[in-house]
């Protein structure tokens, strides 16, 4: 009886919402991954296993770029660079942070590992170029914490 008939649907919002659905389910699916290797990156951190620790944050960083732990994961990266003394790769990743991430709370201590590294190196116009980024830094802090006082 139903051999010859063609069941369609016809019904262009029911197709919008099941791509939206199904769409939703694979980011949300994301995001339990990123937050599952957030969460052992954090237990590595507290077994005392950096490497391991690294490794999580590195594979979050690189696979989930879109994930709200995304600007932690880039943070952490940079401070086990700087905890090994590799201070190229420590540079770098926390310029990666503060590019990605500008208006993070973080971006203030990233900018203090900078200069650090930018003293121990003893380069002078590195040293004088992150001070900058760092007054103004803590003056735009002051400048968005007495507007939203404000508020």
């Amino acid at each position: 009886m139903f051999q010859n008939m063609e069941f369609r649907l016809n019904f262009p919002w029911l197709k919008r919402f099941l791509l939206v659905f199904c769409i939703f389910l694979i980011s949300s699916n994301s995001y339990a991954q990123a937050g599952s290797l957030y969460r052992k990156a954090v237990d590595s951190v507290k077994a005392g296993s950096l490497a391991h620790a690294f490794m999580y944050f590195k594979i979050l960083a690189e696979e989930y770029p879109r994930s709200p732990l995304y600007s932690r994961a880039l943070f952490a990266i940079g401070e086990y660079y700087f905890s090994i003394s590799d201070y190229s790769r420590a540079l770098d990743s926390f310029s990666e942070f503060i590019e990605s991430c500008p208006d993070d709370k973080a971006v203030s201590f990233a900018l203090a590992y900078m200069l650090n590294i930018a003293q121990k190196r003893g380069t002078k116009p590195l040293v004088e170029s992150i001070k900058g980024k760092i007054v103004s830094s803590v003056q735009r802090d002051k400048i968005l914490f007495t507007f939203q006082k404000a508020l």
